[in-house]
């Protein structure tokens, strides 16, 4: 007899939980959800130039080279930019480079 009122009181949970979700607005549901993180690559992958300096333990290069392909550093990734899909790249710990 105790299952019954216990599954009812966790349907009740999930009604109400529902119903403030379809409550939220896009702005609230976009903070509360996580976003589809970009890969970020490794500077071990890159022949480094002009070390600047560390972070997170990382050298941070003002140019990296990749076979013949030079990526020149453009700066930090700031909290909710997207990296530009086409000519940029996010290196670990979090900068930015663009193709020259």
């Amino acid at each position: 007899m105790l299952p019954i009122p216990f599954f009812i009181m966790l349907f009740g949970i999930y009604w109400a939980e529902q119903e403030q979700i379809n409550e939220l607005d896009s702005m609230t549901i976009a903070m509360l959800v996580p976003a589809p993180v970009h890969d970020m690559l490794l500077p071990e992958q890159f022949a480094g130039r002009q070390l600047l300096f560390y972070q997170a333990g990382s050298p941070v290069y003002r140019e990296l080279w990749a076979g013949k392909v030079c990526w020149v550093l453009v700066g930090a990734q700031k909290a909710g930019d997207e990296v530009p899909a086409f000519d940029h790249i996010l290196v670990f710990p979090g900068f930015i480079y663009q193709r020259v």
